[in-house]
């Protein structure tokens, strides 16, 4: 088994973070639908279990590329960007409820 160059491995990188994005978000919208009494058009198997399965994986693979000499300064930097992506977030939006904004979908929704 070979381990991908690091202008392969990047592009990986960034996979990686994108789909346990997207399950762990599937977990909490569902949570939200299902306190709502909405129903679900799209239902996926296993739930949750095969969602737990994939967000354990994935984060196990980012944590074997930190552990890689070759791949620690891929995910130590994509890693603190998805930091500061997050705490910008929060500024945002507490400069948006201190306006009088609402800037989350989920609870101007209901």
């Amino acid at each position: 088994m070979s381990i991908p160059s690091a202008k392969g491995a990047s592009g990986e990188l960034a996979q990686g973070f994108k789909p346990r994005q997207v399950t762990i978000s599937q977990l909490r919208m569902r949570a939200t639908l299902q306190r709502r009494n909405q129903a679900i058009a799209c239902r996926m198997w296993l739930f949750p279990w095969l969602t737990w399965a994939v967000i354990a994986f994935i984060s196990g693979v980012l944590v074997v590329m930190f552990i890689l000499p070759e791949h620690r300064i891929e995910v130590s930097s994509t890693l603190g960007l998805a930091v500061a992506t997050v705490l910008l977030s929060f500024t945002t939006r507490r400069q948006g409820a201190q306006a009088g904004g609402r800037l989350d979908p989920l609870r101007s929704a209901g």
